[in-house]
C-alpha cells in the first residue's frame, strides 16, 4: 500500500509543514503528557501543583480524544 500527499506550493505551504511535522508533534505531545505523569507520581509537589498538573493532563488527554489523536501508538 502506497499514500502520497500533493501540495500545491507556495500556496498550501502552512498544510505541507504540518504535514511533514506531524510526526514531531505528536512526539512532543507523548512527551509532555509521560512529563506530567512522572512530575505527579514522583516529584516533590505540593498537594495543590498536584491537583493542578493532573487536571492539566486529564484535559490533554479530552482535547486528544476530542481529535481523534492517540499519542500511544
Amino acid at each position: 500500500m502506497k499514500a502520497v500527499l500533493t501540495f500545491q506550493l507556495p500556496e498550501e505551504q502552512d498544510e505541507h509543514r504540518m504535514a511533514i511535522q506531524a510526526a514531531d508533534m505528536q512526539d512532543a505531545v507523548a512527551h509532555f503528557d509521560r512529563w506530567l505523569r512522572h512530575e505527579i507520581k514522583n516529584a516533590n509537589r505540593t498537594e495543590q501543583e498536584t491537583r493542578t498538573m493532573s487536571r492539566v493532563r486529564r484535559k490533554l488527554a479530552d482535547m486528544l480524544d476530542d481529535y481523534g489523536v492517540d499519542i500511544h501508538d
